[in-house]
């Protein structure tokens, strides 16, 4: 994992559960590290990243997003975060990893991890090379000499670390179990008969073999399309299967603490005749042959409604580049001002947003934009390049 710049500190906070504050000794390690390794753009994903929980049954991010605080993610995608069960103070919430076969308690606590961390000691769940960035940062090591120091921690021997520290907390894969069944006692009515209708209208795609057909469905607005094995005799029962889906959509949207629509539906075909359709709140859908509007946007994520809704730096993107091209741009941000209200240390969001502005023209906007990166980094010759390039357009114009 080459990358120089690897902590989105932003993401960490945006993903991080509302009605939990970032712990302390959390927030002490990435003061620590920002400024040396705060993420811009590269491409490479940043390491320390924060992202919902969107695995097991569970499949929209939201159900079970209170009771992770993911906070890392590992060279072939693990995410590692706080695991807040019921009746687990914050402050004594275990480190756990969650990966393609399920989750496991790494640590009971922050320090823990990072011991292990330093110590190499995961047993066969993980190893620190999934955690190394450029060998030549050696943050690991920074965070060795910080625990030392400032936390006053010593790290203890392998040999010390050897005991299992799930046995300190509930069995998580019993307590995802117990998720699992109260979720579908709690949609089951509904959902079972629109898959049923679903596997009708998809007979014809059935897999013969034990493997599945997965078809990907971008939908916003009134646009409608599905990707994926979509040959002409996919498009004729597209008219069938659209309206399952979009009600599907909808009631599921009602699962969402801000009815949030998703505008990328996956449908995999199982071989044994059953069919699953989930998705993700924050997926920017992309279209090939219909254009959503701005309008179709605001409606599904019900922006005049919810008009501090937060959305995924992507999307939010996205929605700005729209105002853009329809030329409502200052219409659209004096309406929902929230949207342009980048955390300070987004400098993805700050960056990009700079170079849509500058692409249609706005070009004292996009100086603002690079100079709200600039204030809290001068070292960064790509942003002063685009902001003298801006600087120029003006004086040309």
């Amino acid at each position: 994992m080459q990358n120089n710049r690897f902590i989105d500190l932003p993401s960490i906070r945006q993903h991080f559960p509302c009605s939990i504050a970032l712990p302390e000794r959390l927030i002490e390690l990435l003061t620590l590290l920002h400024q040396k390794y705060r993420y811009y753009h590269c491409d490479e994903e940043p390491l320390l990243k924060g992202v919902f929980f969107d695995d097991y049954y569970i499949k929209n991010g939201n159900d079970l997003a209170n009771h992770f605080g993911i906070f890392m993610l590992s060279s072939v995608g693990d995410r590692v975060g706080y695991w807040f069960y019921e009746d687990c103070s914050p402050d004594n919430a275990p480190i756990v990893i969650i990966h393609e076969s399920g989750c496991l308690v790494l640590a009971n606590s922050l320090e823990e991890f990072l011991e292990r961390l330093i110590q190499d000691t995961f047993w066969d769940y993980c190893c620190r090379s999934d955690f190394e960035t450029d060998p030549n940062n050696g943050w690991i090591d920074e965070v060795d000499i910080w625990l030392h120091e400032v936390v006053q921690i010593i790290p203890r021997t392998r040999e010390e670390l050897l005991f299992d520290p799930s046995k300190n907390h509930p069995d998580i894969w019993d307590w995802l179990d117990q998720k699992h069944i109260q979720q579908r006692e709690k949609v089951a009515p509904w959902e079972e008969d629109l898959m049923h209708q679903i596997a009708d209208v998809m007979s014809p795609y059935f897999p013969t073999e034990s493997s599945l057909s997965d078809f990907e469905i971008q939908i916003a607005g009134s646009c409608f399309e599905i990707h994926r094995g979509c040959s002409q005799r996919m498009i004729k029962h597209a008219e069938a299967l659209e309206p399952l889906i979009r009600e599907f959509r909808e009631r599921r949207s009602q699962t969402h603490p801000e009815n949030r629509r998703w505008f990328v539906v996956y449908l995999d075909l199982l071989s044994s005749g059953s069919v699953n359709v989930y998705g993700n709140f924050d997926d920017v859908p992309s279209f090939r042959q219909v254009k959503p509007t701005l309008q179709d946007y605001i409606d599904d994520l019900r922006l005049e409604s919810h008009t501090n809704l937060w959305i995924s730096r992507d999307l939010n993107l996205e929605v700005l580049r729209l105002s853009l091209v329809e030329d409502c741009h200052a219409t659209f941000i004096q309406t929902y001002p929230h949207l342009v209200q980048f955390d300070p240390d987004d400098d993805p969001s700050w960056s990009q947003y700079g170079d849509l502005l500058f692409q249609f023209k706005h070009y004292k906007a996009a100086i603002s934009a690079y100079n709200h990166i600039l204030a809290d980094d001068s070292n960064r010759p790509d942003i002063v390049e685009k902001r003298e390039q801006a600087q120029q357009a003006i004086q040309h114009s």
